[in-house]
């Protein structure tokens, strides 16, 4: 689950090519479960970059922000929440009615950790009545245009991502569907879900938001911050079933890693070293998706990010595939032996002691001002030496939204020495924002920041 306002990488150049079975297509059963959590109120469902089509959401339904389904959904919110309810969209079928679809197996734990089959049958229930009630489809359909440019636009870059690499690279699969949604609601949230079908089948469903609107106003995907995304959430299809087969002997070391982590893991919406295992495990296979692809990619600066955002392991997992013999482990389920033995060396206690030296090595955050008037406004982040171009602020620890970036481009900007950013934002009269300066910050000499920081601010109310 990866909650991304912004990155700005290092540029690579993608050839488009022809791909088959990446099927870009809005989908109107994550586009009604999207609208009722904006009106419960669920931050992870507010950070709509369009800012045009949330001002559409929000007046066409605003009468309808007590509905049953919105009081139910914000009952959930404990445990329903970032990607559970995609999740809970992607079992349904919608002809007439919308109803669950019988013809999916009910094999994910992890789903059901979240939902039970009676919220289920009852939520259900309450969308239908949602939909008829605020006249869903007409709203739908009067931006048909606008979903249209959305899938347009991220099909294009679907076009770019080798999917023969992943049944080379893991296992051939038989019998499997992929399907990336685009999401204008789902601002920077990315989520997977992979549902299991009677017959034996397999259906990977992306829900990608990170669309922003280009100069135009258009929705528009940029592939050096998706494609990173969409190579992890595919990822997940092949990675997370390894684990769970292997997890006997992960479990332990795994289990170590993230009582070390636990704080920062929970505040990305990871609460247990399982999940954690799994976004480790994928996160190594991006990194070496890439440098398999690009000749020009330079891992050290991903690699660091990834150990920042506490997934410590992630140098350990990477280092054991570059050593995998492919003639010799032709398949990733051959291999994992191998992985797991490597996991199980790690030593926790030197890793903390030489993150301890380096700690002292790093940049860190000396000021950050806030803007408190309505308007444009900015924010204004000082650091202590010269950052290289990577910008990494992502959500805060209080819940409250990060303000909708601004319309002037580009809506960040550094300091001649770089020591300085700023970002212009919009800001509404009376309301919250929270954000955290991520260690994805990088020093010009390539070290990341040296904690987290986060930040919250409230906007004067106009008279």
């Amino acid at each position: 689950m990866k909650r991304i306002i912004f990155v700005l990488l290092l540029f690579f150049g993608f050839a488009a090519q022809a791909q088959d079975g990446l099927v870009a297509r809005y989908d109107r059963r994550t586009e009604l479960v999207s609208i009722v959590y904006r009106l419960a109120d669920r931050q992870e469902y507010s950070q709509c970059y369009f800012a045009q089509y949330a001002s559409d959401v929000d007046r066409h339904f605003a009468s309808f922000k007590n509905h049953a389904a919105v009081l139910m959904a914000q009952k959930m919110a404990d445990r329903v929440t970032y990607d559970a309810p995609m999740a809970f969209a992607h079992r349904l079928l919608w002809n007439d009615t919308i109803a669950l679809n019988s013809n999916l197996a009910d094999d994910n734990d992890y789903y059901y950790l979240r939902w039970n089959r009676q919220e289920e049958q009852t939520f259900v229930m309450l969308l239908n009545q949602f939909a008829k009630e605020s006249h869903f489809d007409e709203f739908y359909q009067a931006h048909r245009d606008l979903y249209s440019q959305a899938e347009q636009a991220l099909q294009a870059l679907l076009n770019v991502v080798d999917m023969d690499w992943f049944d080379s690279y893991f296992e051939p699969r038989d019998n499997v569907r992929y399907t990336a949604t685009p999401s204008l609601l789902n601002g920077p949230e990315n989520y997977s879900y992979t549902a299991h079908t009677l017959d034996g089948g397999s259906h990977l469903s992306l829900t990608l938001g990170c669309c922003f609107p280009d100069k135009n106003g258009t929705p528009a995907f940029n592939a050096n911050t998706q494609l990173p995304i969409i190579i992890h959430e595919v990822c997940h299809s092949y990675c997370n079933p390894l684990d769970n087969q292997h997890w006997k002997s992960l479990s332990r070391p795994a289990g170590k890693v993230y009582l070390a982590y636990q704080q920062q893991m929970e505040r990305q919406a990871y609460p247990s070293p399982f999940i954690m295992m799994n976004e480790t495990f994928v996160r190594a296979c991006v990194i070496r998706y890439f440098e398999l692809h690009f000749n020009q990619y330079q891992p050290d600066g991903p690699l660091m990010d990834e150990v920042g955002y506490g997934f410590v392991l992630t140098p350990t997992v990477l280092e054991c595939l570059r050593r995998r013999d492919m003639n010799k482990f032709p398949t990733m389920n051959a291999y994992m032996p191998t992985l797991c033995k490597e996991v199980r060396s790690f030593s926790l206690k030197r890793f903390l002691q030489e993150q301890a030296e380096m700690d002292r090595q790093r940049p860190h955050v000396l000021d950050c001002q806030m803007p408190t008037e309505a308007g444009e406004g900015r924010i204004v982040i000082v650091f202590d030496k010269p950052m290289g171009d990577k910008v990494a602020v992502y959500n805060g620890n209080t819940g409250d939204p990060f303000p909708t970036l601004s319309s002037r481009q580009p809506p960040v900007e550094w300091s001649p020495d770089h020591t300085t950013l700023t970002i212009y934002v919009n800001l509404e009269s009376g309301k919250s924002y929270a954000f955290g300066v991520e260690k994805g910050f990088r020093s010009a000499d390539g070290r990341p920041l040296s904690e987290t920081k986060y930040y919250s601010f409230k906007v004067n109310s106009e008279l």
